[in-house]
């Protein structure tokens, strides 16, 4: 069953959605302090702050009420609740209309703005050459395609057919953007780490 490592000194996630499906609602708490973030960076890539913070409050909500289809994953909590979220969150933006295509392409440029901003900021207060800043560029410098197909999949976690509905596109089209995006990204870093290496 569920073990507990004895050097551990928090409970597992598994052992908290254990905890959660005998409504302990302490241990609800934890997970949210744990996952919160990470919900609300994958919904906020996709809308707007206020938008984000609601989703967040549904998928936990959904988490308190559906934990016990945990038990049927066979995997790791993160995984099994992360998949919850992202369901969740096209479900909620694609589904109900709310947004079209070029509103959720308009907030992954935004959300990457920021999120590069706030690297280079960081990169800059500690005065540290590193590549974090150059694939901030460089992905800024791909196609609006290609920077959101990136961005899902690569920051958000959204599978090829997650990201087709999320930019109603097809399949195939956002499987070419990955691929072409990936080897521009991999061509404008490429000097970069060889400069670093030497």
């Amino acid at each position: 069953m569920l073990k507990r490592d004895p050097l551990q000194t928090e409970p597992s996630d598994e052992i908290l959605a254990a905890r959660i499906a005998q409504r302990d609602v302490d241990a609800l708490e934890k997970i949210y302090d744990r996952f919160a973030s990470r919900v609300f960076t994958l919904a906020v890539m996709l809308s707007d702050c206020t938008e984000a913070e609601r989703i967040v409050l549904q998928v936990f909500s959904r988490l308190w009420l559906e934990v016990d289809k945990f038990r049927f994953h066979g995997g790791a909590f993160q995984d099994w609740f992360l998949g919850l979220a992202r369901a969740h969150i096209l479900n909620r933006l694609v589904r109900d209309g709310r947004q079209t295509a070029q509103d959720r392409a308009d907030a992954i440029n935004r959300w990457l703005s920021e999120a590069a901003s706030q690297t280079m900021k960081a990169s800059e207060e500690i005065r540290q050459p590193g590549s974090r800043p150059q694939v901030w560029q460089a992905l800024r410098d791909l196609t609006v395609e290609q920077r959101c197909v990136i961005v899902l999949a690569s920051y958000g976690g959204y599978k090829q057919k997650e990201i087709a509905q999320l930019l109603n596109w097809s399949s195939s089209a956002v499987e070419q953007h990955i691929r072409l995006g990936l080897q521009e990204l991999r061509d404008a870093i490429k000097p970069e780490l060889v400069l670093e290496r030497a």
